[in-house]
């Protein structure tokens, strides 16, 4: 049986990319924690910045390399698949019902996706303009 080397290679990249965004999200939820007594600050921000970044690299992805596999899975499914957490924001929403009560809990989720979407957008427009594309 032979090792594929590319298909090790993709195992690292998603690997290493998840490790620090996942480091990068507890970083951020440290540095918010002061400022979370309402809502969960430090998840709401990773996942729009997340997304920022997901629009950002896809509208980048015209370049050669911000176009690559290697770019896609190192950036995206890796360090944006670890920075982000939707299974936070969901116990993050469950616990809002449970403590503030179920209108702030689905504002919280409400402004999770729209705030989420907006970003999105907001990065595929900055990634085509610094692109050239746009």
């Amino acid at each position: 049986m032979t090792k594929d080397p590319s298909r090790m290679t993709n195992f690292l990249l998603v690997f290493v990319g998840g490790g620090v965004g996942s480091l990068a999200r507890w970083g951020l939820a440290l540095a918010l924690a002061p400022y979370a007594q309402t809502y969960p600050n430090g998840t709401l921000a990773a996942n729009l910045l997340s997304c920022v970044a997901v629009g950002v690299i896809v509208g980048l992805s015209g370049h050669a390399w911000w176009g690559s596999e290697t770019a896609k899975l190192l950036l995206v499914t890796g360090f944006c698949g670890g920075f982000s957490t939707f299974s936070t924001l969901i116990r993050e929403v469950y616990a809002l019902v449970g403590g503030s009560g179920w209108s702030s809990a689905l504002l919280y989720a409400a402004l999770s996706f729209v705030l989420g979407l907006v970003c999105l957008l907001v990065g595929l427009w900055l990634g085509k303009t610094v692109s050239g594309l746009g």
